[in-house]
């Protein structure tokens, strides 16, 4: 696995990639709370897997549920996806769906909770 995390502080780890190919579905991800007993499990059978912190979301109030302040690194998005340049690297999984293809793709997000 390979992961850029020179973007961090943007709220952007591009191309974290866990194979060369789509395959059968196999833990790509892992998070937890350091405040609970929280924690998710990311399934997939995608190669690559975007990671999102919200690290910019710093230039001005936001609110979200119930109406709390939302500020930099408010949540997370795990986004199972082929690599961002795909489509210019002979190889690389298919990032094009012609007219009448069929695109199929699993994930499984698996939360668990020890009270």
């Amino acid at each position: 696995m390979c992961c850029h995390r020179n973007s961090w502080a943007t709220g952007l780890i591009s191309n974290c990639w866990h194979s060369q190919q789509r395959m059968l579905c196999r833990p790509v991800a892992a998070l937890s709370s350091s405040s609970s007993s929280l924690a998710m499990k990311l399934e997939t059978t995608e190669p690559d897997l975007q990671v999102y912190s919200g690290a910019s979301l710093d230039e001005g109030p936001r609110s979200g549920l119930g109406g709390q302040p939302y500020g930099p690194f408010p949540g997370v998005a795990l986004e199972p996806q082929v690599w961002p340049d795909s489509i210019n690297q002979q190889g690389f999984p298919k990032a094009v769906l012609r007219s009448g293809e069929t695109y199929r793709h699993f994930s499984r997000y698996v939360f668990q909770s020890e009270v």
